[in-house]
């Protein structure tokens, strides 16, 4: 199925109906059991609709005829003079992956105006995409394994501080240790780029990295 045939739908979920909002969550969690391990039917509701509703976030749904097949949560966040867009829970169903949807998804994802994206991922082929997406001139952690700056990190850090995440960065680094509950994924993900799988290699199962881009 190409992207072109797919429909997508940005929903503000704060201003849904309870009824509503449980189709949506059914919906997505059913996505979620294809595509990860150990993720419960509660994470899967804090990843799509925010566990802070003085600070809401948005929704972007993919549709194949009637059926979900990705979505992605996103918070718009001011750091500075950066309009920072946080990137939470999201997943594409396994016949989607590898053929531009989650480029484009990026893409709908970054409201205008908006300078930096920030997302936690242990999957090289999340930085692959950020990195073929066109949108971003930076990008850290880089391939090269050069020192993040300290404004990164400090961006960075402004965004776990407003979010409340109960997350330690690495000294000097974005790498996050302990991220993840034994690690998300059923196989061993790579990317096409050996540069980018090179990045990922020395992660441990349970761990991740803060994933930023600069327009």
């Amino acid at each position: 199925m190409r992207v072109e045939t797919l429909s997508f739908s940005l929903v503000e979920p704060d201003g849904l109906p309870s009824s509503r909002k449980g189709a949506i969550l059914e919906q997505c969690y059913g996505l979620v059991r294809q595509v990860f391990k150990g993720v419960d039917r509660q994470e899967t509701a804090d990843h799509i609709f925010g566990t802070n509703p003085t600070k809401p976030q948005s929704l972007l749904l993919v549709y194949e005829g009637e059926a979900v097949v990705a979505f992605s949560g996103f918070q718009v966040i001011t750091i500075g003079n950066h309009q920072v867009v946080y990137r939470v829970g999201t997943v594409l169903h396994p016949d989607h992956q590898s053929k531009g949807l989650y480029k484009r998804m990026i893409r709908e994802c970054f409201p205008e105006g908006s300078t930096a994206l920030v997302l936690r991922s242990q999957n090289p082929r999340v930085y692959q995409g950020i990195l073929s997406s066109g949108l971003f001139s930076r990008i850290y952690p880089d391939t090269n394994g050069d020192i993040v700056p300290q404004d990164v990190v400090n961006l960075v850090q402004g965004v776990i501080d407003y979010r409340m995440m109960d997350i330690i960065l690495g000294d000097g680094s974005l790498l996050v240790k302990d991220s993840y509950s034994g690690g998300l994924y059923q196989d061993r993900i790579l990317s096409r780029n050996d540069a980018v799988n090179r990045l990922f290699a020395p992660l441990y199962p349970s761990d991740g990295y803060l994933i930023v881009g600069f327009v």
